[in-house]
């Protein structure tokens, strides 16, 4: 078994794995986020509390 302070390394580890894929995907094909969340960019606060522009 792992050692306590070994189990966030792994999970800062895969959660950085996981940003870099979304970023190589949304690099490839852009604009994917924003047609995944139609309703976030709707509404302006929760555009700009995700960081997208709130204007199609």
């Amino acid at each position: 078994m792992a050692d306590a302070i070994d189990i966030p390394a792994w999970i800062a580890l895969f959660f950085g794995l996981y940003a870099l894929s979304a970023a190589i995907g949304e690099l490839r094909m852009p604009g994917g986020w924003r047609r995944c969340s139609p309703i976030s960019n709707a509404i302006s606060a929760c555009a700009f509390s995700a960081g997208s522009s709130a204007s199609p």
